[in-house]
């Protein structure tokens, strides 16, 4: 059974004991439980945006450590921003083979390890 926001929040002061001190809190300890379950299952809801600096002549970058997967990637180059492609490992070293001869320019491929992703 799907529950509203409402409904939540009501059920959640309910088994609370119907307490009024509590409301201005309820959405913040409803939002921490949701991430605690998401980082117990796989829940691809909840939405986690991370934003970088890329460094000239910088082939990889680390995940932020909350970061479970990778939906996207976006370069924003003020008006030539574009997502990147993503590729496997294989198939990025079948099209780069030697990544340092091309590590300027403006990257169309990504490949993410377990804690990185390489552009």
């Amino acid at each position: 059974m799907a529950l509203k926001r409402s409904l939540l929040i009501a059920e959640a002061k309910y088994m609370t004991g119907n307490r009024d001190d509590i409301d201005a809190h309820m959405i913040v300890w409803i939002n921490w439980a949701l991430h605690r379950i998401d980082r117990a299952c796989d829940i691809k809801g909840l939405d986690v945006r991370a934003t970088a600096p890329t460094v000239a002549s910088q082939k990889a970058y680390a995940l932020p450590l909350d970061c479970k997967y990778i939906e996207s990637i976006r370069l924003i180059d003020g008006a030539n921003s574009r997502y990147l492609t993503r590729v496997d490992s294989r198939e990025f070293d079948q099209k780069i083979p030697y990544p340092e001869q091309s590590s300027e320019g403006r990257p169309s491929w990504y490949v993410d390890w377990e804690s990185i992703f390489e552009v």
